[in-house]
């Protein structure tokens, strides 16, 4: 069975409204990409992974948690000393809840903070979730970074590995979601992703909405043609039967109506073993 990974990039301080923004949108973007994979691939499973930081993080998490999916942490370094970077007692709480309730199996530890510079820990772990992953989602504002191994640098970096990148900033007054498939990295500027891009998702769903509505249309003209040649024929059958059994006629008409009726019959069989009705309904009906 095909298992795509599904992670995650995003800043650590967002605002409640942010949060309240972010966290549908998140949903709509993992269910996206189980979308579009399963109509490929109906066996494919999906697994989350995050470092479970706070912010866009821990939102990713519950995201995933919510829609079924399976949650791996990756986390930069040591549990103590990653938590130290916390900003409350509440953030930890939340964090220790979602952490525990992991399969140990399914947790790991990148790398040791002692002696280490603690920024490219985060760039290194960084860019493991990206070498791991299938789509990286980021939640980014899509400015700069303040320092190494931030957000920007990740998704800099998941450009540079041609990933499948879902955009999501915070700061628009409507997020959404920004799909940048490797084909298309030639749209963005420098090392940053233009929002005004298309929503890739959204337009794939849309387009399968419309290559469906064709086949319907297809489907079901198709087996309105067969069952109508079907009806008309049985007409002629019975027709030719009525004039035969109804009227004094000759041997010659009545040698050809009865060659009429028999080759009504058999049409109609050939339609019913050969017409494919029954699978043209059920297409159109799909």
């Amino acid at each position: 069975m095909n298992r795509v990974m599904i992670t995650i990039t995003g800043h650590r301080i967002l605002s409640a409204a942010q949060k309240k923004k972010v966290k549908p949108v998140l949903e709509q973007a993992i269910q996206n990409i189980m979308f579009t994979l399963k109509e490929h691939d109906h066996a494919v499973s999906f697994v989350a992974v995050s470092p479970l930081a706070e912010g866009a993080d821990t939102l990713f998490a519950n995201a995933a948690r919510s829609l079924g999916l399976p949650l791996h942490v990756i986390l930069p370094f040591e549990r103590d000393e990653y938590m130290k970077d916390f900003s409350s007692d509440e953030v930890r709480k939340e964090f220790d809840s979602i952490y525990d309730s992991v399969e140990h199996e399914h947790k790991r530890v990148l790398n040791t903070a002692e002696g280490g510079d603690i920024n490219q820990l985060y760039l290194a772990l960084g860019q493991k979730l990206v070498n791991e992953t299938d789509y990286l989602i980021a939640v980014w504002n899509e400015k700069p970074g303040n320092g190494t191994g931030g957000t920007a640098d990740v998704v800099a970096y998941a450009i540079e590995k041609k990933k499948n990148i879902l955009l999501i900033n915070p700061e628009d007054e409507h997020p959404y979601i920004n799909y940048l498939h490797p084909d298309n990295y030639h749209r963005r500027r420098k090392d940053f992703i233009d929002t005004a891009e298309t929503n890739h998702l959204v337009e794939f769903i849309h387009d399968k909405q419309k290559e469906y509505d064709a086949n319907a249309v297809k489907y079901n003209t198709r087996y309105k043609r067969v069952w109508a040649a079907g009806f008309i024929i049985g007409l002629v059958e019975v027709f030719a039967f009525s004039l035969i059994i109804s009227f004094h006629v000759s041997l010659t008409a009545h040698f050809l109506l009865a060659s009429v009726e028999f080759l009504c019959i058999v049409t109609i069989i050939l339609l019913l073993l050969f017409g494919r009705s029954k699978e043209l309904h059920n297409k159109y009906v799909h």
